[in-house]
């Protein structure tokens, strides 16, 4: 699994070229590989706040294998949708 923050890009400008959200700085924690043919799921959040009560414009990814075994779940899954 893999998480990594976006910020948003405040200095952009109409028609540059630059993401709405990036991050020059992103230090994994752990090795993430990802092997070809192998079933990902990526999900996408937006953050105003973070858990300190920090005013912020972010996005976030979390890369991760997909827990699925053809159309059915894990026994042990528990996804709120």
């Amino acid at each position: 699994m893999a998480w990594f923050n976006l910020f948003r890009n405040n200095d952009k400008e109409e028609g540059d070229r630059k993401p709405l959200y990036s991050n020059n700085k992103i230090i994994l924690e752990e090795d993430v590989i990802f092997k070809a043919g192998t079933t990902v799921q990526v999900a996408l959040w937006k953050k105003t706040e973070t858990a300190s009560g920090k005013q912020v414009d972010m996005v976030s990814i979390k890369i991760d294998e997909n827990d699925y075994v053809g159309e059915e779940k894990k026994e042990d899954e528990n996804i709120p949708f």
